[in-house]
């Protein structure tokens, strides 16, 4: 196939984005898919994205986006877009011009014989407009395809195009026979091609499925692979690890399932590199905060700013004797209470937890004025959680036996997500 670029392209009066829209809205509708915005944009930045349609999927994680690819290509013609000014859309691939910049043709087809002139920047259209000649001439018959059976008798298929449409006389296309070698029973045919990505960014997998030519061929029907979607944006950068003086803030790249597994998912910097204020000398420290038995100093300093490295205020254990029956009552403050211990781990590995401290009572009677145990919220990061099922694929068996068939879901969020990312189930075979 061949577009043959004219002097300048009449407006449609609908933008890329529109075009793509609108096909996306019918998606939804026809699929009765609730995930589908019935919305989606040009994907420009890699070539092999740029002239297919992808359709936006709804996403719980803000920023982040998801798309479906249902076979759809932009029409003949379209602009790539991004930094890909000199490339157009052909058949779903982007291309440049070729033939003196007067078309758009796969590498299989040759130049068209008939060109419209160029005074102007030239823009792809297909050539529709009439040409003053009574007769039209073909163009070089194109490579033959593949053949449409591996054994048993098939057809491959070569087309040519006529300039002006409609004036050549002849046959467009032509088939011959091929592969008439008798079939091997129960033997598989060629693996079909490989489906688009599962993700748009960062690790994702792919699959092809192959057809058996008779009841039960051996092995499986269709197999997985990982892919790459290439790299996934960045996310917001971390907090500095310095007030002043010179710390590194982090941010790493939003990636679907953890799939970040590039060199480069990662990225630090310098940050509050001007100078820290200085502290004040530290002052004494305090009277012991029992009166025997374990106990704690403290001391302070104070910074003229926000501005001074390291912590305000500083504090060490003292024991100033044992007990005795009488003064063990006495305690911390008076009310017989020991120091609280440390703080315990929190609850929850991800989400809102609880953590929590303890102290003895020490007074002669056994009771002591406050709480025993003391509690506070803690939270560990969000939790990471699962996005919704993809499509089940098709059964691994067309008769016969028992086949599978398997869908696959995404995990969102920091750390693992609870359960396997895939499932599968049996689907009834049926009389061959």
């Amino acid at each position: 196939m061949a577009i043959v670029c004219a002097k300048e392209c009449a407006s449609s009066g609908q933008s890329i984005d529109d075009y793509i829209s609108s096909v996306c809205a019918k998606h939804r509708s026809t699929k009765n898919d609730d995930e589908l915005t019935g919305a989606g944009t040009q994907l420009t930045r890699y070539s092999q994205r740029a002239c297919k349609v992808f359709c936006d999927v709804k996403s719980q994680f803000g920023a982040q986006r998801n798309y479906r690819f249902f076979g759809d290509n932009l029409p003949d013609g379209t602009p790539c877009g991004g930094k890909r000014s000199d490339r157009f859309c052909l058949d779903g691939e982007c291309l440049p011009l070729s033939c003196d910049e007067k078309a758009l043709v796969h590498g299989d087809v040759g130049c068209p014989s008939q060109a419209c002139p160029l005074t102007g920047k030239a823009q792809p259209a297909t050539l529709h407009d009439p040409v003053s000649s009574d007769s039209g001439s073909w163009s070089q018959w194109s490579a033959w395809s593949g053949c449409s059976a591996t054994c048993g008798g098939g057809t491959k298929r070569r087309g040519r195009s006529c300039t002006p449409a409609g004036r050549c006389e002849g046959n467009k296309e032509e088939t011959e026979s091929c592969n008439s070698n008798a079939c091997a029973t129960n033997a598989w045919m060629e693996w079909g091609t490989w489906t688009v990505c599962s993700v748009t960014c960062g690790s994702g997998q792919r699959s092809r499925a192959r057809y058996c030519s008779g009841s039960q061929c051996p092995g499986a029907r269709t197999e997985q692979e990982e892919c790459s979607g290439g790299l996934c944006p960045w996310g917001n950068w971390g907090a500095c690890s310095a007030q002043c003086g010179g710390g590194i803030r982090r941010r790493a790249r939003v990636c679907p399932s953890g799939g970040c597994d590039s060199a480069d998912s990662h990225e630090d910097a310098k940050c509050n590199q001007h100078d820290c204020d200085t502290w004040s000398t530290w002052g004494a420290w305090s009277s012991c905060s029992v009166s025997c038995g374990p106990g704690i100093q403290t001391r302070i300093r104070s910074c003229p700013s926000d501005l001074c490295d390291g912590s305000s205020n500083e504090r060490k254990t003292c024991n100033v004797g044992a007990c005795s029956d009488e003064t063990r009552a006495v305690g911390s403050g008076g009310k017989g209470w020991t120091s609280w211990s440390t703080w315990g781990a929190c609850s929850s590995s991800c989400g809102e937890g609880k953590r929590r401290r303890r102290r003895a009572c020490h007074s002669a009677d056994g009771n002591c004025s406050g709480e025993e145990v003391d509690t506070v919220v803690c939270e560990t990061g969000p939790c990471a959680n699962w996005g919704g099922w993809g499509y089940w694929s098709e059964c691994s068996t067309t008769c016969g036996s028992d086949g599978i068939r398997r869908r696959v879901r995404k995990c969102y969020g920091d750390g693992p997500c609870a359960g396997e990312n895939y499932e599968h189930k049996t689907c009834p075979g049926t009389a061959c």
